[in-house]
C-alpha cells in the first residue's frame, strides 16, 4: 500500500508532528509514503527513513495557480502510483481532492482543528473518510455541514512519551541558553504565534501576577513582533523569553515547571498532550478535545478561554501548591500513557485505509 500524505509544510507544529509519527509508523507497518508539501525541516530526517519526498507548492493559496498545481499532484500520484491520497490542511485538501478525483484513487482527509464554516474549508469533509482527532472536532464538522456520522473516524493524536523524558540537566541546559536562572520557576507554553493560540491573554496573566516567575514562549509565527510589543506595553518584558521556532521540544519542556495552553480554540490540544507526557502540571483552556477528556484538579486545571484573569488565578494556584503540581504532572502523564498511543493511533489509520480500498474495489 503506497500512501500520499500532504500538508502545507514540514516545519514545526501539531500538524507537522501528526505526519511525523504516521510516515514513521506506516513505514514499520510495511507501507510506502510518498509526502508532499512545499518544503520543511523535518523532510531530510524523514527521506533518510525512507519517505519518497516530492515537493510541490501546496501552500499558496492563489486560486490561478490551483489548476497547474492540481496537475502536478496528479502526476505525482501517477508516477508514484499512489493508492490513496490523505490531505491534512484546507489548501492541500482542494489540490488533492481534485487530483485524487482525476487519477481515480480514494481521497481522505484528517481534521485537526474546528475548521471555520465557509466553502474553502468545506473539503475537508470532501473525504471518502473523514478523520477527526476529537469528538469535539467530529461533532462541530457533522453538524456545520450536515454530514452523515457515518463518514467520520475519530483517531486521536498519538504521543512517544519516552520522547518526553528526559533528565533534568537538559532542561538546565535549555533554560542557559535562554539566559533563565536555575532556581527561577517558569510558565511555558508552546505553539504557533497566532490569535487563535491566546498568547496575549497569557501575557496578561503574567502582567497580574505579583510572584515572581519568568514566561517561556517556545513558537515562530507571525504575530511575534505583535506580542513583543504587547509585552512592552504591560510591562513584563524583562519577565518574558521569547524562544522562537525549535525542533527540540521536549528540552524546553523540560525547562518549564508550569505548561499553560492559553488557546481559543483547538482540535484536539497536541503541545499540551506532549507537555503532560513531558510529567508538567497543565492549565488548559475550556476548548478542544483534550479539555473534554481531562477532570478537573485531576489531570488538569480548567480555566475560560480568553480570560488572563482565571488564567492568572490558576497559576497562582499551582505556584502556591507543590503537591497539586505533583498530582497533575502525574496523573497527566497517565491519561496520556493509556489514551494516546502512537500505535494506536497508527493501526486505526491503516485500518481506514484497508476499510477504503475494498469498498474501492468491491464498487
Amino acid at each position: 500500500m503506497k500512501i500520499l500524505l500532504t500538508l502545507p509544510r514540514m516545519n514545526s507544529g501539531g500538524v507537522e508532528t501528526h505526519i511525523d509519527y504516521l510516515a514513521r509508523g506506516f513505514l514499520k507497518e510495511g507501507l510506502q509514503v510518498v509526502l508532499v508539501c512545499k518544503e520543511g525541516r523535518k523532510v531530510k530526517d524523514l527521506k533518510k527513513e525512507g519517505v519518497i519526498f516530492r515537493s510541490l507548492d501546496v501552500a499558496s493559496q492563489s486560486i490561478l495557480t490551483l489548476p497547474s498545481r492540481i496537475r502536478a499532484m496528479e502526476k505525482i500520484i501517477g508516477e508514484e502510483r499512489v493508492d490513496i491520497v490523505h490531505a491534512h490542511s484546507r489548501v492541500p485538501a482542494w489540490i488533492g481532492y481534485y487530483a485524487a478525483r482525476r487519477a481515480g484513487v480514494p481521497f481522505i482527509t484528517t481534521a485537526h482543528s474546528q475548521y471555520s464554516l465557509h466553502l474553502g474549508s468545506k473539503v475537508m469533509v470532501w473525504g471518502t473518510r473523514v478523520i477527526a482527532v476529537s469528538d469535539t472536532v467530529a461533532s462541530y464538522l457533522q453538524k456545520g455541514w450536515n454530514i452523515p456520522g457515518e463518514k467520520f473516524e475519530i483517531i486521536p493524536e498519538g504521543i512517544d512519551i519516552d520522547r518526553f523524558i528526559l533528565p533534568t540537566a537538559e532542561g538546565e541546559k535549555a533554560r542557559q541558553e535562554l539566559g533563565i536562572e536555575k532556581e527561577e520557576l517558569v510558565i511555558g507554553t508552546v505553539g504557533r504565534m497566532t490569535s487563535v493560540k491566546g498568547h496575549r491573554y497569557l501575557l496578561e496573566a503574567i502582567s497580574l501576577l505579583e510572584e515572581d516567575c519568568k514566561l517561556l514562549l517556545v513558537g515562530g509565527g507571525r504575530k511575534r513582533d505583535e506580542l513583543e510589543k504587547f509585552a512592552h506595553k504591560l510591562g513584563v518584558q524583562d519577565r518574558v523569553v521569547f524562544a522562537g521556532d525549535r525542533a527540540d521540544v521536549p528540552r524546553f519542556l523540560e525547562a518549564m515547571d508550569i505548561y499553560v495552553q492559553s488557546s481559543l480554540a483547538e482540535g484536539l490540544g497536541l503541545a499540551a498532550l506532549e507537555a503532560m507526557a513531558a510529567g508538567l502540571p497543565v492549565i488548559l483552556t475550556r476548548c478542544g478535545g483534550l479539555a473534554d477528556q481531562v477532570r478537573e484538579k485531576q489531570e488538569a486545571l480548567l480555566v475560560p478561554p480568553g480570560e488572563a484573569s482565571s488564567i492568572a488565578k490558576a497559576i497562582k494556584q499551582l505556584i502556591l501548591s507543590e503537591e497539586l503540581r505533583e498530582k497533575l504532572g502525574s496523573r497527566g502523564r497517565e491519561l496520556v500513557r493509556v489514551g494516546f498511543s502512537p500505535e494506536v493511533m497508527i493501526n486505526e489509520t491503516i485500518n481506514v485505509y484497508r476499510e477504503v480500498l475494498q469498498e474501492k474495489g468491491g464498487s
